[in-house]
């Protein structure tokens, strides 16, 4: 896990000429001010989000297609059209002072691009003309003495009506997962068989170029996005063999990404329209190479991928309290990939190396909502997903999916202060292009991950069921519970070959099941005598079951964690005109079972105390103590003769790697 980098410019800009969403009759919204979280040290509209009470924050994730990739904020009623430039990203260019209200709301909700979320967040900004920006500059020092700089620059320029936009970013991070340490090995009896001192970095560079350009077409508007974006990696971990001797493993990745999007929206009486379109290019080339005493093994590999969507969305209202979603989204993804593993300078065989494939996606979507009265909404919902895969090279294959994907969901009132949502829906996964090629899972211990492309999407049944209760002024705590019936779970799977089983990869390993209890708070303190303070916490449990293939036992499903924590907590002071806080993750535990090991990796707390100082009215600054625990990372081998389910376990290897403190120092001041 890399270290976010903070690329510490947040743009303070005007925006926008058209009038933000005010229509929400279908849906129950709270409206906050921007001073409400100003005053907690809010600088940025990520930060806003980050307080809203009752509010839990959903950056999206990074898939293909935009269907199942939207978080769950809005800024001025719609979601941002693009992947490379992140969530987090476009909410950090947002700055308080260009924010007229934040919006929370609950169900879906007239002239908002809600995607179905029982609650969302939607950012508002202020209509103003001219010029705004914000550059921004930091460090972070590393507890060994690394110093990490960031910059961006960025701004806004509106008139008449058009709007354009332009950000330049860079920003250097360190890799939080590597420090030192050492590393054990012990026999199955107990002997010591191996024992090193461990010296492991990493770092990564993020540069960014982002433009848009907002204006008005055929009685709508049109936006325009385009962003390039580089982000090399390297890692390096030195081995110093107790009684001599040496092992050394150097990896470094560069991707690189080219994006391009386009929006026309359009509304009218009664309903509103978005057409979108969206490409994206992406090379990523690869180097690992290890070496010890009488072997090196070195790893290569270069892909290419492609993405090109088209999404049309339509909305009708054809009666007060009824709202009608319709549309399609249609992709078509490439994937071009090569590896090559070679062992003392000879070539060894990974089961798909070397791939191409091709996959064409489409969805058709309703979505149907009705506010029988002032306590309730109801949703109904269905999706048809279709998609057609195919590769060629080391696998030809040819694979076609359909899946019918009902939802329904209902948000009731039972007290003005008590609120219930229940949804019962079928979800599937989409698959993953890096699974279909091979990689290397540690040099070091010999482990590269075969390709397969023949895997089927995962599905599940998901019921949930969460009770909302404010309390206090602005207090809210939340329960939620989740079921989830799962088919073709996608784990570890063992590929044979003519002499048997020969790599395992990623695969579909049948039925199983997963639940979820969740539980947030967030609160003023003011009750307990604490009149400037909030705090936000959130706590996540999970259980999973799967039948491992190997052994034909039941075991978690792999890379699931069991236990998710995080806690916020500010503290406005007002004669330094700002604030201050911690806020803690939980540690947490990965369990990952492969052909002829188990692999456990457990992360302890990450802890960070902050302070913002408002200097003056355009500029601030922000102090950290990033980890100030020092956690550690820890991760445990359990290694097979042979596969799991027929040999003795040989011996266990335990890495144990600490990463100290940073300090982190921001300096930002808006342009006007």
């Amino acid at each position: 896990m890399i270290t976010p980098l903070v690329l510490a410019m947040q743009a303070s800009v005007s925006v926008q000429t058209s009038p933000a969403p005010a229509n929400v009759e279908a849906a129950e919204v709270l409206s906050f001010q921007p001073e409400t979280f100003r005053a907690m040290g809010a600088a940025t509209a990520l930060d806003i989000v980050l307080r809203v009470p009752g509010f839990t924050y959903d950056r999206g994730a990074v898939v293909r297609g935009l269907a199942g990739a939207a978080g769950n904020v809005l800024v001025d009623g719609q979601r941002p059209v693009s992947k490379s430039d992140t969530l987090d990203d476009i909410l950090r260019r947002i700055a308080t002072a260009d924010v007229r209200v934040v919006q929370l709301i609950r169900g879906n909700a007239s002239g908002l691009d809600t995607q179905g979320r029982a609650l969302v967040v939607n950012i508002v900004r202020n209509q103003q003309s001219g010029f705004n920006g914000l550059v921004s500059g930091s460090e972070t020092v590393v507890y060994d003495g690394r110093v990490n700089p960031t910059l961006r620059v960025e701004g806004r320029w509106t008139r008449g009506g058009r709007e354009f936009e332009a950000a330049l970013a860079s920003g250097r991070g360190a890799d939080e997962g590597l420090g030192d340490g050492e590393r054990i090995r012990t026999a199955a009896d107990g002997r010591l068989l191996l024992k090193s001192d461990v010296d492991a970095d990493g770092d990564a560079v993020r540069s960014a170029a982002t433009v848009g350009y907002k204006g008005p077409l055929f009685d709508g508007a049109l936006r325009l996005n385009g962003a390039y974006i580089s982000t090399p990696y390297d890692f390096e971990i030195t081995e110093r063999l107790e009684g001599g001797g040496r092992e050394y493993e150097y990896s470094t990745s560069h991707p690189r990404q080219l994006e391009v999007s386009s929006r026309f929206s359009r509304q009218w009486a009664g309903g509103a329209m978005s057409a979108l379109a969206f490409q994206q290019w992406e090379d990523r080339r690869r180097r690992s190479h290890f070496e010890a005493l009488g072997l090196s093994r070195d790893f290569h590999a270069n892909s290419d991928t492609s993405e090109t969507i088209g999404r049309l969305e339509v909305r009708q209202e054809p009666a007060a309290a009824w709202i009608l979603d319709w549309g399609a989204e249609g992709a078509v993804n490439r994937l071009n990939s090569r590896s090559d593993l070679f062992v003392n300078g000879n070539e060894v065989h990974i089961p798909a190396a070397n791939v191409r494939v091709e996959e064409i996606r489409y969805e058709a979507f309703a979505t149907l909502t009705w506010k029988p009265s002032d306590a309730w909404t109801l949703e109904a919902g269905i999706r048809q997903e279709g998609s057609q895969i195919s590769a060629s090279g080391d696998v030809d294959l040819e694979n076609t999916f359909r899946f019918t994907k009902p939802r329904l969901l209902a948000t009731g009132r039972l007290r003005p202060t008590t609120e219930l949502r229940v949804r019962v829906e079928r979800e599937v996964g989409q698959l993953n292009f890096n699974d279909f090629v091979a990689s290397p899972a540690g040099l070091g211990v010999g482990v590269v991950l075969a390709g397969n492309p023949d895997l089927a999407p995962q599905q599940a049944w998901v019921a949930e069921f969460a009770l909302e209760q404010r309390f206090w002024e602005r207090g809210v705590v939340t329960l939620a519970y989740r079921y989830f019936a799962l088919t073709d779970v996608i784990d570890r799977v063992p590929l044979f070959g003519p002499t048997g089983i020969v790599a395992d990869a990623a695969g579909n390993i049948g039925e199983g099941a997963r639940q979820e209890y969740q539980a947030s708070l967030s609160t003023p303190l003011t009750a307990l005598g604490l009149r400037a303070g909030q705090i936000k916490a959130a706590v996540t449990y999970r259980t999973s079951s799967v039948t491992d293939p190997l052994t034909g036992r039941s075991r978690e499903i792999s890379a699931l964690r069991p236990v998710e924590w995080e806690v916020r907590y500010s503290h406005d002071q007002a004669w330094w005109r700002g604030s201050w806080g911690f806020e803690a993750t939980g540690g947490f535990r990965e369990r990952l079972f492969r052909l002829s090991e188990v692999q456990t990796t457990k992360n302890d707390t990450w802890l960070t105390l902050y302070a913002d100082i408002r200097i003056d009215p355009l500029t601030n600054l922000r102090l950290e103590v990033q980890n100030s625990t020092s956690r550690g990372v820890q991760r445990t081998r359990e290694v097979y003769a042979g596969p799991r389910s027929s040999t003795p376990i040989i011996y266990t290897d335990v890495r144990d790697l600490d990463f100290g403190p940073l300090l982190f120092i921001r300096l930002r001041r808006t342009l006007k």
